[in-house]
């Protein structure tokens, strides 16, 4: 049960886009927090056959500084390393598709926190037309048949079900220098989630990534970082405490 929660916690620290809006993005705006540089939360459950639970964990960040800056730093995901707290790797260890602008990759996760490492492969898609990332966890399934063909996928910690994240752009509508980040976790477990599981959720390890992106792309705003978000200040990791 510890691994669960961990894993479901920290899981939450990649991020992912979409190319479509959403429906569950359809909720008001906190304006004010958003200005004071706070995360805003929405957690909506679904209902779902037998034992378990299926929700869908939202955040949104307010950044300062255009949509394609953002994106840039996001759809680096091998430079996440940099700046996202308690990531140890994040490791591309097979492309399966590739086309200008298109990348489907399978990516090897480890988050180190006090006491537990975890480990997972992503299926990601990194589409730069639409500025849209979507990732998805693979299963034990199919990490086994990855790894009949030589290639080193690994099983997920934890004992997760189902976990599929997603992130959404758009500029602010009050200021269209600035951008909305809107972070979109959906796990499914096959045992309720504790209340305090959700709370770990949207009020530590999402916060902390969240400020960690924001920290990330306004100092390469600042700074001059190159298209890709790197630059000045790239290799330094927020500060920010660790779950």
């Amino acid at each position: 049960m510890r691994r669960l929660i961990t894993a479901l916690a920290l899981l939450c620290m990649v991020p992912v886009a979409l190319a479509q809006r959403p429906a569950e993005l359809d909720f008001p705006l906190d304006h004010q927090r958003l200005q004071k540089g706070e995360m805003q939360t929405e957690t909506k459950v679904f209902e779902v056959e037998g034992v378990g639970e299926k929700k869908v964990v939202i955040g949104v960040q307010l950044i300062d500084a255009p949509a394609e800056r953002l994106w840039a730093v996001i759809s680096h995901v091998e430079g996440q390393k940099a700046y996202v707290p308690n990531l140890e790797r994040f490791d591309t260890i097979l492309t399966k598709r590739s086309r200008p602008g298109y990348r489907n990759i399978l990516a090897n996760v480890e988050l180190d926190v006090p006491f537990v490492k975890v480990r997972y492969t992503l299926d990601m898609e990194i589409d730069h037309a639409t500025r849209s990332l979507r990732w998805a966890l693979v299963d034990k399934d199919a990490a086994r048949a990855y790894q009949a063909r030589n290639i080193p996928a690994l099983r997920a910690s934890g004992g997760l079900q189902s976990v599929v994240g997603r992130s959404f752009i758009e500029p602010y509508p009050r200021d269209p220098g600035k951008s909305l980040y809107y972070y979109v976790n959906y796990v499914q477990t096959d045992m309720p989630v504790p209340g305090f599981v959700e709370r770990m959720l949207t009020t530590k390890t999402l916060r902390n990534y969240m400020a960690s992106v924001k920290v990330q792309v306004e100092r390469s705003t600042l700074l001059g970082g190159d298209r890709d978000g790197r630059g000045w200040g790239s290799s330094q990791r927020s500060s920010l405490p660790t779950p």
